[in-house]
């Protein structure tokens, strides 16, 4: 998510497996640019281990244990880290693991274990961020929404934004959504909630897709807006609009390809 600095911030899944004991990283190549955080999220981890991260010695042109963060926290059920500020020898690549450990550091009465992924890569770049996408939604008639344009077309490293410009009279007993639930092209789409994004971002009149999943295709999607009081659906887009997502450029946080 943005900040007021222009940095942005990003959550990337993590998956252990308890029968095969396995760490997995849903996206495990990620580009991010000086000043950018990420937070590994590890979904499963048994009780009493503590998940950490781990350089390659020789996989990055500043090696040691941070890696190209100027600080690593350990939290509970995973670890987050800011990208140091430095444009110095950029851009570079580091290769890492995450890991999960337990008793490593005790003495020898105490079990000790660690179970780490399969590498993955961080590229630190300092090119400029991709423009914005923009739709906006305004009522059309009473419970429709109409959205503009139609359609965008996105590479990997834009973000898309829909803009709510013409809300009922009160904005505070609405809430916006965006649902996608229609996919065309040729490649697996990890998850179609989401459409060709890892990330929406939801403000009070503002939807944002951050990062993407790196599956070429058109994304088709509706927005509404739900309401607070009932839960129901009171006002939902008419029409089919949809996002193309061309393929990668360079890509902030997702999975997808690099280059």
């Amino acid at each position: 998510m943005p900040d007021d600095s222009g940095s942005l911030e990003y959550l990337i899944p993590v998956q252990y497996d308890p029968a095969a004991h396995t760490l997995t990283i849903l996206h495990p190549n990620i580009s991010l640019r000086p000043g950018d955080r990420v937070i590994w999220a590890c979904e499963g981890v048994p009780d009493g281990w503590a998940p950490w991260i781990q350089f390659k010695p020789d996989g990055g042109a500043q090696p040691g244990f941070l890696g190209p963060f100027s600080s690593l926290g350990q939290i509970e059920g995973g670890i987050w880290g800011r990208c140091s500020e430095s444009t110095e020898g950029l851009p570079a690549t580091w290769t890492y693991r995450i890991c999960i450990q337990k008793g490593l550091g005790l003495d020898w009465q105490a079990n000790t274990a660690v179970i780490c992924s399969e590498q993955a890569t961080i590229l630190v770049h300092s090119r400029e961020q991709t423009a914005t996408q923009t739709f906006h939604v305004q009522m059309a008639s009473e419970g429709t929404l109409a959205i503009t344009p139609p359609g965008v077309s996105v590479h990997s490293g834009q973000t898309v934004e829909w803009i709510f410009d013409d809300l009922p009279a009160d904005t505070r007993l609405w809430r916006p959504r965006v649902d996608f639930g229609r996919y065309t092209g040729t490649g697996a789409v990890p998850n179609l909630l989401l459409g060709p994004f890892t990330c929406l971002l939801y403000e009070p009149q503002k939807v944002t897709g951050l990062g993407n999943s790196g599956v070429t295709g058109t994304y088709f999607f509706q927005v509404s807006l739900i309401s607070l009081e009932t839960g129901a659906v009171s006002w939902i887009s008419s029409g089919d609009p949809a996002i193309d997502n061309q393929g990668p450029v360079w890509d902030p946080v997702s999975g997808g390809p690099v280059g």
